[in-house]
């Protein structure tokens, strides 16, 4: 098996082989593959959230994210409110010379976390298809598609004026950050970052922050060992009232009803 940079697809040739398309809806809150993933593919979320961990980083994800999952790679899965909807679509890929399995990268990768609703289309197309005795060149199409879709989001994803203060946020969200240390790591004034934050990531530097915040809070209170002020501390919250506030505007409900829903 060798690692190909998918870019680098276009310059070689290669088949595309054992195809198989499932949607899936679990029920667990934790799963794991320690011994590594035994196929080559990518996980389509269309319901519920959770976060992927693998080597040391992870991928917070909603409805419409798109990760590509190595064969090989060993990572877990955390859906704190246990349900999740999604497609996975798994295939091979060889060089077509040396007929050598081909991976896109060594470790998990998120593709998007806004997938359009072509690549839904495309996802349950695959997943009629693979049913069919008859459906392989179609198939084989579909996928390409899909590829040239991953494709163009590793070129489009290039890093934007932000993006240090996002990097940042991303590792001390628990920390104390003003708007003033975020607007100097990207050389930028307070205003024309918080302009650029609400044009790119569609909220507030400070919104952003407790946006990850919650996402991790929510792994964090269905272990009833630990007290909702607990958890806020742990967070970087001032208070459990400010938290409970904070969660309830970001999620409709109260840390306690979360809490009391993910037993």
């Amino acid at each position: 098996m060798k690692t190909v940079d998918i870019n680098d697809l276009l310059t070689i040739p290669y088949a595309i082989s054992a195809v198989s398309v499932i949607r899936q809806t679990n029920s667990w809150s934790l799963c794991s593959h320690p011994e590594g993933r035994g196929y080559n593919g990518f996980v389509l979320l269309a319901g519920g959230e959770c976060v992927y961990r693998w080597e040391g980083c992870e991928a917070h994800l909603s409805p419409g994210a798109l990760i590509y999952l190595p064969k090989g790679a060993r990572h877990s899965v955390a859906a704190p409110e246990r349900t999740l909807d999604l497609y996975r679509i798994n295939l091979t890929v060889q060089d077509a010379k040396d007929s050598e399995e081909i991976v896109f990268s060594s470790l998990p990768h998120l593709v998007t976390d806004s997938a359009p609703k072509n690549i839904f289309d495309i996802s349950e197309e695959l997943r009629k298809i693979t049913l069919l005795p008859d459906g392989g060149f179609r198939c084989v199409s579909m996928i390409c598609e899909l590829l040239e879709f991953v494709r163009r989001q590793g070129k489009n994803s290039a890093p934007t004026r932000i993006s240090p203060a996002v990097e940042y946020v991303n590792n001390h969200f628990t920390e104390d950050i003003s708007v003033g240390e975020l607007a100097q790591m990207c050389f930028l004034s307070e205003a024309h970052l918080f302009r650029l934050f609400k044009s790119e990531l569609g909220m507030s530097p400070i919104d952003y922050k407790n946006s990850l915040r919650i996402r991790r809070a929510k792994l964090l209170l269905p272990d009833t060992e630990i007290s909702v002020g607990e958890v806020a501390d742990m967070l970087g919250f001032d208070n459990a009232c400010y938290f409970s506030r904070i969660f309830k505007a970001k999620t409709g409900i109260s840390p306690q009803e979360f809490r009391a829903k993910s037993r």
